[in-house]
């Protein structure tokens, strides 16, 4: 297989996701599955084209990208990079600057969160690098159709995705976040996609009016047979909004309207008005339901749900267990997949398995034992163990270091199946909003300070049942009384204005709750001192985590 493939290359003189672009679907499916057994040939074709493509370029120049032969040679020559390498190339290139991480300008910037938690992060891709990310995606289609041969081609799909409101950049290059751009994609390069609302509605800017819109139109749709999103905390937050509002719903649904208190963007309606049209069967079929039951639950208003696509893995997939009660006994859940505005890296191949093999086609990937060592190659790892990843991509990003450790679990041929764990830094990540613990720890110093109490030692545990942090805080002996409530609620306040995503997934998605802060005994902050002389034998190496995994002991709250 891979000599028919390199020759493809040969022939056509194509980046390796433009070849695999111009293929039709059965000789897709056929490298999605035969690939796999080559992991080494095909992640050293990929390494090398991606360092061919950019030995013009400010980066490549700086690292001799045209001198490198190998893989060893790489990783001799590059460093191992961070975000902050990166920054003052992005700044410039959101100016409009070519040639510098890779040929040309880029096509779009990615929005995320960014390390020090209030910057956000605006990730470059590249026009193969955007191939490249569509080409993952066109391997998970095919998996999960592979796996549900059965499901009705003409049926909705429910995406759950956010446009961005961000202007573009000062060259006119635009600005979105990964599940916006992807569903703009997707739709563009697969017009036979039926999406269940209008998707205009994902630019109304009031979220309660574009949750209600959202509402609104998808469940006029009876044929609702996919939903596919990130958290499944935003299907439940959904299920919820329509419940609560079923009866509005159920009378714009009949009527062909919408609701008078709405905040609807005139561009928005603009483009819903001639969409409208009354359904009166579809309302009589909804209040049925409702005199039946008592109340609207997806198993019932969308009883050919077939699928689900969340992630389904590490903290975010602990949502899941929601939806179970909400959805039809035979609907399967199946991993969106492993990835971030950098890179989508792996590619689930099974209902209800989170591991996915990875995508060795569209990035090239190293492995940093956790434990320490040198770095490890797709085919180096072993089944069992965990790493922190380190990827290259065709946009721009060299020997970059996810800050993710991953799990090798199993083998697809000789290519690691691999799934995430957690972040490895202190990144607090319920619901995908890797907000840095220590944000929330300055925050919640601050306002404490403003209110005239000072905290000796402050921990944030990562609730997933509550969906919250949980602050442990032990205040200065001199602290009459400590206002718990009062220091949650304006440090809640203060970190929905100063950090875009915890006021997204807060305030706007709610998915994560208010944090709570637990006042702890005095004497607390000695306790872990001690501790922690016991287990390394030596005081000058005790460094107390701003974010801890497990709870305080209980035994220290007051």
């Amino acid at each position: 297989m891979i000599t028919e493939f390199k020759e493809k290359l040969e022939s056509e003189h194509l980046a390796i996701p433009d070849l695999l672009k111009k293929m039709s679907d059965q000789e897709f499916a056929r490298i999605a599955m035969n690939g796999f057994s080559e992991p080494e040939e095909i992640q050293n074709l990929v390494l090398m084209q991606i360092l061919g493509q950019a030995g013009n370029t400010e980066i490549g120049k700086k690292h001799s990208f045209g001198g490198i032969k190998s893989a060893d040679d790489f990783r001799q020559q590059m460093p191992v990079t961070n975000w902050a390498d990166y920054e003052p190339f992005v700044d410039r290139m959101a100016d409009g600057e070519p040639d510098l991480l890779f040929p040309g300008k880029a096509k779009v910037f990615i929005v995320t969160s960014g390390t020090s938690g209030l910057k956000p992060k605006m990730v470059p891709d590249s026009e193969v690098g955007s191939i490249a990310k569509n080409m993952v995606s066109r391997f998970r289609q095919f998996q999960l159709i592979r796996n549900l041969p059965g499901i009705d081609r003409n049926g909705f799909i429910l995406p759950l995705s956010n446009i961005s409101f961000f202007p573009p950049t000062k060259a006119g290059i635009p600005v979105a976040f990964a599940s916006g751009n992807a569903l703009t994609e997707n739709t563009n390069n697969n017009p036979s996609i039926r999406i269940a609302f209008p998707t205009v509605v994902l630019l109304n800017e009031d979220s309660e009016t574009r949750d209600y819109l959202m509402s609104r139109f998808s469940l006029q749709q009876q044929n609702v047979v996919m939903v596919v999103g990130n958290n499944a905390g935003r299907f439940k937050f959904l299920a919820d909004f329509i419940s609560a509002h079923c009866h509005e719903i159920i009378n714009d649904i009949e009527h062909g309207t919408l609701n008078n208190s709405l905040k609807t963007d005139q561009r928005v309606l603009e483009k819903l008005t001639p969409l409208l049209a009354p359904d009166p069967e579809r309302a009589a079929e909804l209040r049925q339901i409702l005199d039946k039951t008592g109340t609207l639950l997806p198993k019932d208003y969308w009883s050919s749900l077939n699928v689900m696509v969340f992630w389904i893995s590490s903290s975010v997939g602990h949502y899941v267990k929601d939806l179970k009660t909400l959805t039809p006994e035979n609907v399967k859940f199946f991993d969106a997949g492993y990835g971030a505005s950098e890179a989508r890296i792996n590619i689930p191949s099974k209902p209800g398995d989170p591991a996915g093999t990875l995508s060795i086609y569209t990035a090239f990937y190293e492995f940093l034992p956790e434990e320490g060592g040198k770095t490890l190659l797709a085919h180096e790892v072993e089944d069992g163990k965990t790493y922190e990843l380190i990827v290259t991509t065709w946009s721009g990003l060299y020997r970059y270091n996810m800050k993710d450790i991953v799990k090798v679990e199993g083998f697809t041929g000789k290519t690691p199946n691999i799934v995430f764990q957690y972040k490895s830094s202190d990144i607090l990540n319920i619901t995908d909003e890797k907000i840095p613990a220590s944000l929330v720890h300055e925050v919640i110093r601050q306002v404490a300070s403003d209110l005239g109490t000072n905290l000796v030692q402050v921990q944030i545990f990562a609730d997933l049942d509550e969906r919250r942090y949980i602050c442990y805080v032990e205040p200065a002996p001199e602290t009459a009384v400590l206002n718990s409530g009062l220091i949650e609620e304006k440090a809640h306040r203060q970190l929905s204005k100063d950090c875009m995503t915890y006021n997204f997934f807060s305030d706007m998605q709610k998915l994560l709750n208010p944090l709570r802060i637990v006042e702890m005994k005095q004497g607390w902050q000695n306790h872990l001192y001690e501790a922690g002389i016991k287990k390394t034998g030596s005081a000058t190496q005790v460094k107390l985590p701003v974010m801890i995994r497990e709870k305080a002991d209980p035994g220290w709250i007051k």
